[in-house]
């Protein structure tokens, strides 16, 4: 392999890329290696941000970067996880799907016809930088991405610190929220 500067590169032919052995990377190995990947990546990504602009800077750029995620990728998400209806119980399931794909023990309450709440202990792949602010900052993307499925749900995040539980409620209140 060469890596080099150019001004223009070639048309990519997946007949020519590389190809794993499937007996020494099987399917269940490439998926636990890309979620390990993605995991890693997001929170280097964090923590080398922190590192060049402070906490503060740091989580303002965390929940901008998760509102813009949250308006494009949250419909692919919803498909991606079979949650697509357009109800606040549905984006709590899809929320939860996102945070158990990280290997969250995560539990899903429907309190109401109108509310369920997602609750966990661990917060993987974030942990080592979840302060308040920056699990705020996070939680951003699932906000926004309740919004973006419908102007007549909010969703709420708490944290009970003495216990060590982190609860986010999905409302749907049957009105346009200003």
């Amino acid at each position: 392999m060469e890596i080099r500067a150019v001004a223009q590169s070639p048309e990519f032919d997946p007949a020519k890329a590389p190809k794993l052995d499937s007996q020494k990377w099987p399917e269940a190995r490439v998926l636990k290696g890309h979620h390990n990947y993605a995991a890693d990546y997001a929170l280097h990504a964090i923590e080398a941000i922190v590192k060049l602009h402070g906490e503060q800077s740091a989580n303002h750029i965390v929940r901008v970067a998760m509102n813009f995620m949250a308006v494009q990728f949250s419909g692919q998400l919803a498909k991606q996880t079979g949650f697509t209806d357009k109800t606040a119980h549905a984006a709590a399931q899809c929320s939860a799907a996102i945070l158990r794909s990280f290997k969250n023990d995560v539990e899903l309450a429907r309190k109401s016809a109108t509310v369920t709440e997602v609750s966990f202990k661990t917060f993987a792949p974030f942990e080592a930088i979840a302060t308040e602010e920056m699990r705020t900052a996070l939680f951003a993307y699932f906000e926004m991405s309740t919004r973006v499925t419908s102007g007549r749900f909010a969703a709420k995040r708490s944290l009970d610190t003495n216990i060590g539980i982190e609860v986010w409620r999905f409302e749907d209140h049957q009105t346009w929220l200003q």
